[in-house]
C-alpha cells in the first residue's frame, strides 16, 4: 500500500520528529525515497551529512535528484523471468513444490549516503 512520494514524505516526517535521528532511511523504492528527500529538505537537514537516504530500485530519476540516490539495483528482468517460469511450472504440475530463487543485486553508491 504505501509506496508513493507522499507516503515517503509522511513516513519520513514521523522519523524526523523523533528525539534522536536515524543515521539513514532505507526506502522500499525510489518514489518513497523522493518523499523522504522532500521531508529532510523541509526540516533543513543535509543529505548525507545529517542523514543518509538509500532505496531499492534504480529508476533513471534516482541519478537526477539532488543528491543522487544510493540504490540497491535489483535485476528485475531476471526476477520476472524466474517468476513466470515458476508460475508455468506450477500450472503444468500443480503438485510442484514452491521454490526459492535468489537473484543478484548491486549497491550503487551515490551522494545520498556516506
Amino acid at each position: 500500500g504505501e509506496s508513493t512520494r507522499a507516503d515517503g514524505f509522511r513516513m519520513a516526517e514521523g522519523l524526523l520528529s523523533q528525539k534522536e535521528l536515524p543515521d539513514a532511511i532505507i526506502c522500499a523504492n525510489n518514489y518513497i525515497a523522493l518523499g523522504c528527500v522532500d521531508a529532510v529538505n523541509k526540516k533543513g537537514l543535509r543529505i548525507p551529512k545529517d542523514i543518509g537516504i538509500m532505496a531499492f530500485d534504480n529508476f533513471p530519476f534516482s541519478q537526477m535528484i539532488e543528491p543522487p540516490l544510493t540504490v540497491v539495483d535489483i535485476n528485475v528482468r531476471d526476477m520476472g523471468t524466474q517468476a513466470a517460469k515458476f508460475l508455468t511450472d506450477m500450472i503444468r504440475r500443480p503438485n510442484t513444490q514452491i521454490q526459492t530463487y535468489i537473484t543478484t543485486s548491486n549497491i550503487i553508491a551515490r551522494a545520498s549516503t556516506r
